[in-house]
């Protein structure tokens, strides 16, 4: 101003007198929380489920959203759904054997199993298994004898040389008492080979195989 004289400054469009100079003017700068409102309506009877997100701005000037406050405010979450799929394990199988049968004809004592058969169960506790009867049956001319003690065990499954001739007549009275090792003798290689008791086999699968009279069966838990 000189004298009576005003002098009025006009700043380019778009700029404002800020005192001394004509400058852009600075942006206003708010900082917002963002609130998410989340509604949900459940009927037991009715599977649809509503969600309603409410989200309301009213501004009026230059915003400047905080980055690092937005993120904090807002909570992503990737929910897993555990993997709860059991595969089953495959059933033990095995060959199951039935017990040693000694029959006496032409003079001569015969010894041998009847059988065999593939089977599956938790008695597989081995890749053969002999079905081991409780005690010595004895029939006119026949019997049934477990493995008395063990016999042809080593890893090759291997017997010794039989002792005590062939007779097996006396085998119910036990060993020394003139029954000879070959009636009770089991190949049974110590790497591959098991036993498990006939009775609780045959208690669990009655009228199986192994569990009738032409499979060395013979109590009376047999079928």
């Amino acid at each position: 101003m000189s004298g009576d004289q005003c002098i009025q400054v006009k700043c380019p469009e778009g700029s404002v007198w800020t005192g001394n100079k004509c400058s852009l003017p600075e942006p206003i700068r708010h900082t917002i929380n963002i609130n998410n409102t989340i509604t949900t309506k459940s009927d037991h009877s009715q599977p649809n489920i509503n969600l309603s997100h409410v989200n309301n701005f009213n501004i009026n000037a230059p915003v400047t959203i905080n980055e690092t406050m937005l993120s904090e405010s807002v909570d992503y979450r990737d929910e897993t759904i555990a993997d709860t799929t059991t595969t089953a394990s495959p059933p033990r199988c095995c060959t199951v054997v039935t017990p040693r049968t000694c029959e006496h004809r032409n003079d001569r004592w015969y010894c041998y199993h009847t059988g065999k058969s593939q089977r599956c169960g938790d008695f597989c506790t081995a890749s053969i298994i002999y079905l081991k009867p409780p005690r010595v049956y004895s029939r006119p001319n026949v019997a049934v004898i477990p493995p008395l003690q063990p016999s042809c065990g080593s890893p090759l499954g291997l017997c010794g040389p039989t002792t005590g001739g062939f007779d097996c007549s006396r085998c119910g009275l036990g060993i020394g008492q003139g029954c000879s090792s070959y009636c009770y003798r089991y190949n049974c290689p110590t790497n591959r080979c098991g036993f498990y008791d006939q009775q609780t086999y045959c208690l669990n699968y009655p009228g199986s195989f192994g569990c009738m009279p032409a499979d060395g069966c013979l109590d009376d838990w047999c079928s």
